[in-house]
């Protein structure tokens, strides 16, 4: 990996002890673990995928068709609509993150934990969600 990176910690191990997950092989989790980028690529990606400006239009309608997933979670093709938030999570051992764009207020959060250990990032774009958007947070 390019420095400078993160390393993540993880009990996803044999005895459940915490350990360095950094050097952990992410190629099991395909797409999820093929790319490594950085806080100002994603920051990009996030406006970019929810505004739909990344791919055409008819793509970005196809993609939003969303189908309820869970009480007040909307998902559609590999992006989410939690309380008005449009994005995704992601967690390999080692690490946990959120990548959200609010429309209504042109705001993009991204949310780098690195660890896996209670799912930290939901606490994070919670809390963050509560300042900026007090009527709309994520993970109710």
């Amino acid at each position: 990996m390019p420095e400078p990176y993160s390393h993540g910690y993880t009990k996803q191990t044999i005895g459940g002890n915490m350990d360095d997950a950094t050097n952990y092989d992410p190629s099991w989790a395909h797409a999820a673990g093929i790319l490594i980028s950085n806080i100002y690529d994603l920051g990009k990606y996030a406006r970019l995928l929810g505004t739909g400006s990344f791919y055409s239009s008819d793509l970005h309608i196809e993609r939003t068709k969303y189908i309820e997933a869970a009480p007040g979670v909307k998902y559609g093709f590999a992006i989410g609509e939690l309380s008005g938030w449009l994005g995704h999570n992601g967690s390999l051992p080692g690490y946990n993150s959120e990548l959200f764009y609010y429309p209504a207020r042109d705001a993009v959060v991204i949310v780098h934990v690195n660890s896996d250990i209670d799912n930290p990032a939901h606490a994070v774009i919670n809390a963050i969600a509560g300042v900026l958007t007090p009527d709309n947070i994520p993970y109710k």
